[in-house]
Order: structure tokens, then sequence, then C-alpha cells
């Protein structure tokens, strides 16, 4: 294939839509909503990412990870201004 005939914009915006289309809306807030009030005060009470993690692992037989966790607090209007431990 020769240079002329290759529009890599033309292929990136391409590839940019159907992996766009093919990304989930942010599943981890729909597995966590049923523990946000649990989670917050976990959070606010002291409780660093990881045992949340575990909390919500053995507690709610739920698999995240404290990343998972930790970006679902920092999208929570309550979590501003809280310091992250």
């Amino acid at each position: 294939m020769s240079d002329e005939t290759f529009d890599a914009t033309a292929e990136l915006q391409q590839i940019r839509s159907i992996r766009k289309k093919g990304r989930k809306e942010k599943y981890y807030k729909r597995k966590l909503m049923p523990y946000r009030a649990e989670i917050v005060l976990l959070k606010k009470e002291g409780g660093t990412l990881r045992e949340i993690e575990d909390w919500l692992r053995v507690e709610k037989n739920l698999e995240v990870s404290h990343t998972t966790v930790k970006r679902y607090l920092d999208d929570l209007p309550e979590m501003e201004g809280h310091k992250d431990g």
C-alpha cells in the first residue's frame, strides 16, 4: 500500500470510534453503588483503600481492586476535599 492512498487520520478516527463504542460506561460505579454509604463511612473513618477492598471482598463477596475503589470515591461529591490515605 502506498503512502498516497493511506489516510492515517481517517483510519485513526475509525479505530477510535469503534473503541469508544466498545467501552463499558464506568461499570465499577454500578457494582459499588449499593455500598456507597458504607464505603464513604469506612473511608472517612480512616480506612485505607486496601482495607475497603478487603471489606468488599469478605463482607459483600465483591471482587474489586483498590484502584477501582479510589476511582469510585474520587467521583463522589461527598468525598471532595477529603484526603486520600
